[in-house]
């Protein structure tokens, strides 16, 4: 009979707390944005599972009670243990508090189990519980606001820029005590993450004209058409600075080391005597991976909250318009980029700098102005763009168009930062003595070829980027047609600086030469990106261009001078320089064999981050 009742008390307790949790899931079902409501669900079902079984032991626990009480006091106990958790959560991020074991959050949740434990004296001694379950019911909207409150502040930018720097401090090394050559020139690198060529004015956008970078290609050299290395960040990154291809460097894997054994152009630069300093962006270019090699400081600042919400009370943060985007990775928005940039620029010597933008890196989530602008239809709630029903929600025409035009607004408000930038060297009279290089590290798919976003191929989309170079003695408006790989640019970074090792070097002469015979470009995917294995290379000669998909065993030729958009395989039509681009390739192969360096020990946050955008499960 005992058991029977315990059983009963059980299911009463656990259809209580199906009930906190179906109340909860209504209010985020009411409140969600348009398209939002699958992300709600997707935590429902861990949450409600939870709240059941502890649910369950609770209204066991009240076996003589009766069931009013049976059916209430769990949803008492589980709103108080919900607020608990969201308070503790919120003195962390309020107070840059690196774990749960500090005062203030213990002492949060000790108030929460003091609460639990008077109600539960409470509905012991109640006659009829039903004071003590109208208790337990009244507490629920209590959740809910709590929730929606503590979420806010957690993820306002007042407290996300007074905390994030206690995750990730900026390394500090000593810069030389070398003396600069005479007449060294500043070399400012600024890159673009994920920016396609094509989505800027100067090169060819009439819809999304930049003004910014349209006047800087003006005032320099503009490269028509450039390709990268890769269709994905960290290869493309430690190329840049390497001069090395990612066969030779080795920074394949997601996770992989830029080898300390290879000498990056920071590490000749500051052996010369500059100031070297990065402010990254993008939290898979943090300086463990190798990639602060040579720089003096390293700010690769980013901040990744933990978007495991225990229990239900993610529900109605979601449901009140919380970003799911900025609950799940955030990096500086270009703006604070720029001033970080200008915190840290010296006044005392030549320096080389590298400024890594995330903009317009998915999720695409410009300032709402960007936004108001841009987007013309209703704003699907994309999360971040890696999400399955993501990519279903771009095959609705609106749809796509608006995820389009979101990724248009970054550009947009990309070029506004860059135009701040550009503004304060002016007016420190730096430009005189400064030679920017500007470029992307990638381009980004847009239903091209069926795909989204980038990493999964070598097509033109995503591996074409722009190059603007200006600097003092530099042509202006000069537009050089021939095409280039990534792979050339940092030879010319010693002469652009004019620290060049010997004398009368002419490496920039010859990639500006627009009669010189193109080169063989070659270009490489060999990761695990998102969960799928991709093994991608590329080798294009003057306008033909050959792909191979080791994975699938295919081979794809294009004519990009009259294909640019490779819509038209040409593979059994077997043209005659599709098999001199084999030779290429199959000795390219052969001379740099595939390797993949070890991969780096990760620390929680740096998990968290490349979790949220989708690199790793």
């Amino acid at each position: 009979m005992r058991v029977s009742a315990g059983m009963t008390s059980a299911a009463i307790g656990a259809a209580a707390a199906l009930t906190l949790a179906t109340i909860e899931l209504t209010v985020a079902r009411a409140g969600a944005p348009p398209g939002a409501f699958h992300l709600v669900w997707r935590h429902a079902f861990a949450a409600i599972a939870m709240e059941m079984v502890i649910g369950a032991g609770l209204g066991a626990a009240l076996v003589t009670r009766p069931p009013f009480s049976r059916f209430l006091f769990p949803i008492g106990i589980l709103t108080f243990v919900q607020w608990g958790l969201w308070g503790s959560r919120w003195l962390l991020n309020r107070h840059g508090l690196g774990t749960h074991l500090n005062v203030r959050s213990i002492a949060v949740v000790v108030a929460s189990i003091v609460a639990c434990a008077a109600l539960t004296a409470f509905t012991m001694r109640a006659k009829s519980g039903r004071r003590s379950g109208l208790a337990g019911l009244l507490l629920i909207p209590f959740a809910v606001y709590t929730a929606h409150w503590v979420q806010t502040h957690n993820e306002s930018d007042h407290h996300y820029r007074a905390n994030y720097t206690l995750h990730h401090p900026q390394s500090a090394v000593p810069p030389s005590s070398n003396a600069p050559p005479p007449g060294a020139r500043n070399l400012l690198v600024i890159v673009a993450d994920t920016l396609r060529a094509d989505a800027l004015g100067c090169y060819g956008n009439p819809d999304n004209p930049t003004p910014v970078i349209d006047r800087l290609a003006s005032r320099g050299v503009r490269f028509a058409d450039v390709t990268s290395t890769s269709s994905w960040t960290r290869p493309a990154m430690a190329t840049l600075w390497t001069g090395l291809s990612p066969r030779e460097h080795g920074v394949n894997a997601l996770v992989g080391n830029l080898d300390e054994s290879v000498e990056t152009i920071p590490e000749r630069f500051r052996a010369m005597g500059y100031d070297t300093f990065a402010v990254v962006a993008n939290p898979i270019l943090k300086q463990h991976f190798g990639f602060g090699q040579g720089f003096a400081s390293f700010d690769d600042r980013t901040h990744a909250t933990d978007a495991a919400y225990f229990m239900a009370g993610y529900l109605p943060a979601v449901a009140l318009g919380v970003s799911q985007e900025r609950a799940m990775i955030r990096s500086d928005r270009a703006a604070r980029v720029v001033d970080r940039f200008f915190e840290r620029l010296p006044n005392d010597r030549p320096f080389l700098a590298w400024v890594h933008f995330f903009d317009p890196h998915a999720p695409y989530s410009p300032p709402e102005a960007y936004k108001k602008k841009f987007v013309r239809t209703p704003v699907p709630h994309f999360r971040y763009g890696y999400d399955g029903t993501d990519l279903e929600l771009t095959e609705d025409r609106a749809a796509f168009a608006t995820y389009r035009a979101l990724y248009d607004a970054e550009v947009r408000y990309l070029d506004d930062q860059l135009g701040r930038l550009f503004v304060s060297l002016i007016r420190r009279g730096l430009d005189r003595n400064t030679v920017v290089v500007f470029l992307s590290d990638h381009g980004e798919q847009f239903r091209e070829h069926g795909g989204l976003l980038h990493g999964y191929s070598l097509y033109q989309e995503e591996v074409r980027i722009p190059l603007i170079v200006t600097g003092p003695d530099l042509p202006q408006g000069a537009v050089v047609n021939r095409p280039i790989s990534l792979v050339d640019l940092p030879g010319v970074f010693e002469e652009l600086a004019r620290v060049a090792p010997k004398q009368g070097s002419r490496d920039w002469a010859r990639l500006t030469d627009e009669s010189a015979t193109p080169g063989a470009l070659f270009a490489d995917v060999d990761a695990n990106l998102h969960g799928i294995d991709v093994a991608l290379s590329s080798v294009r000669q003057g306008m033909q261009k050959r792909m191979v998909d080791r994975n699938r065993e295919r081979t794809e030729l294009y004519d990009l001078a009259v294909d640019p958009g490779e819509m038209f395989d040409l593979t059994d039509q077997r043209p005659p320089w599709g098999e001199s681009l084999g030779e290429l390739q199959r000795a390219f192969d052969r001379d740099h064999p595939r390797v993949r360096r070890e991969a780096a020990e990760l620390d929680a946050a740096s998990k968290d981050a490349l979790r949220s955008l989708g690199y790793i499960q």
